[in-house]
């Protein structure tokens, strides 16, 4: 991700250290101290694709997808961060970024090659909803990240009720359930991944093919 040439490296650590992130963004060589220790794999090039990255908070999988080649980046979220607004004065970027909510994407009017849906099912009222939402914006490939409850292999489908827990947190889907909302709302073909952590953060991620 490339800074703009007029900030000096003096002038852009004093500008890291100002706010709190969220994402591991690497400014030249500077790492920055976020609560999000690890970057996770998306993909490899997005060479002449359109992405829309929804609910991205400080933005780094909306850049890290205009650096990998992407001809088009939109960057959603409800709740601007302090990272999300530093991160655009510090880079050199076309990326767009939209103070919205998920359901409001009926009021976009274009479709996405690909759409991040990266750690939001889990904070809808609606997840049902949500995901229609984001399949009515997506053209081929919807990447999925969540929290899922149960055991993986377990074929019944359960939304969970997650009171109180992380603010606007919601309800957690076992892994069939975020299938088969999948498939109703319209993806066809999915590949999957485990994502390890600690107890119960262990994540899935979802290649989602329409």
């Amino acid at each position: 991700m490339k800074v703009k040439d007029s900030i000096s490296d003096e002038e852009l650590l004093k500008k890291i250290e100002s706010v709190s992130w969220w994402h591991p963004f690497i400014f030249r060589n500077y790492k920055v101290k976020s609560i999000r220790i690890r970057r996770l794999g998306v993909l490899n090039s997005y060479k002449d694709l359109s992405v829309l990255d929804i609910g991205c908070l400080d933005g780094f999988y909306g850049f890290d997808a205009e650096e990998r080649g992407a001809k088009r980046v939109l960057m959603i979220d409800k709740y601007t961060t302090e990272g999300n607004k530093m991160a655009f004065e510090l880079l050199d970027t076309k990326v767009e970024y939209r103070n919205m909510d998920l359901y409001d994407l009926d009021k976009i009017d274009e479709k996405f090659d690909v759409t991040l849906f990266m750690g939001v099912l889990y904070h809808l009222h609606s997840p049902f909803l949500g995901l229609q939402r984001v399949s009515e914006k997506t053209k081929k490939l919807m990447i999925l990240e969540s929290k899922f409850t149960g055991d993986k292999e377990d074929p019944i489908p359960i939304l969970k009720f997650w009171k109180e827990v992380i603010p606007d947190s919601y309800w957690i889907p076992s892994v069939s359930c975020i299938k088969e909302m999948m498939e109703v709302v319209g993806f066809k073909r999915f590949e999957e991944k485990y994502i390890k952590g600690i107890g119960q953060d262990d994540r899935i991620m979802f290649y989602a093919w329409k």
